[in-house]
């Protein structure tokens, strides 16, 4: 997937701004993580394979409007109260979405507060525990004994 020479490219890119600042803190642990989210102002997850989205989630029940690509585990996430599904039409059109979408999110500071007062409010019914609890009962029916499942 190229993904050394990619987050190169993105790094010069971000570089070269001027009147943004970008992140790329690399893994952080739990209480690292929230000290970034208390420092953002919108959560950007430009990420097209996401299965479940934890990290939007934990984005969100940190108060975040969030940004990203338009996806399976967005959309069962996400809404337009909480932030912003960039849609690509194809991979080779995510770029020019992707900054058509943070242009409009970065140009309105109060709708991002209130996109992230309502992301905190629809995270709090979004605990992982319920995600895991459901993948689990969802490997037990299939690794169950075929007579067992009948039960």
């Amino acid at each position: 997937m190229q993904g050394a020479a990619y987050h190169r490219r993105v790094r010069a890119a971000a570089a070269a701004l001027r009147r943004v600042r970008v992140f790329f803190p690399g893994y952080l642990d739990s209480a690292a993580k929230k000290a970034y989210f208390r420092l953002a102002q919108l959560f950007v997850s430009p990420s097209v394979h996401e299965s479940y989205g934890l990290n939007i989630v934990e984005a969100m029940q940190s108060g975040l409007a969030v940004l990203a690509s338009d996806h399976y585990g967005v959309r069962d996430i996400l809404d337009e109260s909480c932030g912003l599904i960039a849609p690509y039409p194809s991979l080779a059109e995510a770029p020019r979405g992707l900054a058509g979408a943070l242009q409009q999110a970065l140009g309105d500071g109060e709708r991002l507060a209130r996109m992230g007062w309502a992301s905190r409010a629809r995270a709090s019914g979004m605990p992982f525990s319920r995600a895991a609890d459901a993948v689990l009962a969802a490997c037990r029916e299939v690794l169950a004994p075929a007579g067992a499942q009948a039960r």
